[in-house]
């Protein structure tokens, strides 16, 4: 074990210092000793105790570290590699290069070779500071305390403190809040409190009081516009965002959401504006990358977009939804083999995701691995049956396994969720036709044609029912259509 990194200048005392601790799941013996021995001399901690991906919990973690001036990352081999401890990391270096007076402080928990350390700390601090020596746990979380200005104590007997009668803590949340505090800082904890554990409305409504309270308060007004960006009420969102950025222009993460809120409203082009200014600002933010991969999607610049799923991945490598993003980039490139891949480690990072379930079966449907891809929407299905896409991709796969009956049931039920969805109306014709139901096939394609003239499969089916029920000419008449709105 070893000794805190030690930042070349004195440290000064907080009363009660406020800290937060970035690690890794694998160090987390050695972080719960450190947090009791910091809490046992009077210090205010924060650390992500149920190891929560950066997806899962990117507003309180980012609030957290904006409000604490101490900031403590336990590093080890696997902390190295730890996307999110990376990106924890970059949001204090971020802060203190605007504030000179909070404290950034490497704790190395584990032995980590001299070169790795350095690649990895590079980004946050000057390489003349850095000072390792070896020490094992007790005396490297002595150390710490006496570095902090904090009465050294024997992390072994430190109890937890009591928490004050009037504090409360959502069960299975990481943020504690005071539910009688009416102070913008305490109504920001009690929102995040609650949007944590999805009461996005009565989050909203603390949100919007903190902005009240305090007009000049571009966190809370940031607040505000992620809860209505939760919400899907994006004109409000983006003017909360807007006025954030007006009070603090230099709120990566704020540009980085406004961003977001852009690609919800189809503005891909001001999406990507206001990604580049997050990234100026923090080069590191995965959420900014994401976003800006998702907007160059979105205007079918998918090499670009490519790159910036890879920028987030190798700063947040273990987030489900950026491993998906990748695998359906990789797909409109024709690449179904590695975007197979892409899926497959999104699913492994979190078995219970069916959007991956569905995008897998969506490759493998594109590889002809059509048994395969039966298995996997019937995954994410079981998942969740209002996967719309799911449905209309196990019909697909059903009519190549020339189960049609099947097929048309699971065009029902994707009808049943959307009774304008073109493809499974489409689909559904095609299998109507091979069971030579001819007029409802016929009917089903017009009525898929009905609601997008430009759908280029319902005029290939109808063009093959025409055929079969001796309607040559309108049959040719319906493949011109088709070619024409090829061309």
């Amino acid at each position: 074990m070893t000794i805190p990194v030690s930042t070349g200048r004195e440290l000064a005392p907080r009363s009660p210092a406020r800290i937060f601790i970035s690690h890794s799941h694998e160090d987390d013996p050695f972080c719960h000793e450190m947090v009791r021995a910091l809490r046992g001399a009077g210090a205010d901690v924060w650390y992500n105790e149920r190891n929560l991906d950066l997806g899962q919990l990117m507003t309180a973690i980012e609030v957290e570290v904006r409000a604490r001036p101490i900031f403590i990352v336990i590093l080890s081999p696997m902390a190295l590699r730890s996307g999110r401890v990376y990106a924890e990391c970059s949001w204090a270096s971020a802060y203190q290069r605007h504030d000179t007076n909070r404290i950034f402080l490497p704790v190395l928990a584990q032995p980590v070779d001299h070169g790795a350390l350095w690649m990895f700390l590079q980004d946050f601090l000057p390489r003349e500071s850095l000072s390792i020596q070896h020490y094992p746990p007790a005396e490297a979380i002595h150390r710490t305390l006496r570095a902090l200005a904090l009465a050294p104590v024997n992390p072994a007997s430190v109890p937890q403190p009591p928490q004050p009668p009037e504090a409360a803590s959502v069960p299975g949340s990481l943020v504690e809040w005071d539910e009688h505090d009416e102070s913008t800082k305490g109504l920001l904890a009690r929102g995040v409190a609650a949007e944590t554990q999805g009461r996005h409305d009565e989050a909203m409504e603390f949100f919007q009081r903190a902005a009240d309270l305090d007009p000049d308060s571009a966190q809370a007004w940031f607040h505000l516009g992620h809860a209505y960006q939760q919400a899907q009420r994006l004109n409000e969102a983006l003017d909360a965002f807007d006025h954030a950025l007006t009070l603090d222009p230099k709120y990566a993460m704020a540009w980085a959401s406004k961003g977001n809120s852009l690609v919800s409203a189809g503005e891909y082009a001001a999406a990507l504006e206001a990604c580049d200014h997050a990234l100026i600002l923090d080069p590191n933010s995965a959420f900014a990358w994401n976003t800006k991969g998702v907007a160059l999607a979105a205007l079918q610049r998918y090499i670009e977009a490519l790159a910036a799923y890879e920028a987030a991945l190798a700063r947040e490598p273990k987030s489900a939804d950026y491993w998906r993003n990748k695998g359906l980039v990789l797909a409109k490139l024709d690449r179904h083999a590695e975007a197979l891949a892409a899926f497959d480690y999104a699913i492994a990072l979190s078995p219970s995701f069916a959007p991956a379930w569905t995008s897998k079966a969506n490759a493998l449907f594109r590889l002809q691995r059509y048994d395969e891809s039966l298995i996997a929407c019937d995954r994410a299905l079981a998942l969740d049956p209002t996967q719309l896409f799911a449905w209309n991709r196990k019909a697909s796969v059903l009519a190549k396994l020339q189960r049609y009956a099947e097929t048309i049931e699971a065009c029902d039920h994707a009808l049943a969720l959307d009774p304008t969805y073109v493809a499974a109306w489409s689909n559904k014709g095609g299998a109507l036709a091979m069971l030579q139901r001819y007029g409802d096939a016929l009917a089903a394609c017009q009525h898929a044609l009905t609601l997008d003239a430009t759908y280029v499969p319902a005029w290939t089916n109808a063009a093959m029912v025409l055929r079969a029920m001796g309607r040559e000419d309108d049959a040719r008449d319906a493949e011109a259509r088709a070619k024409a709105v090829e061309s």
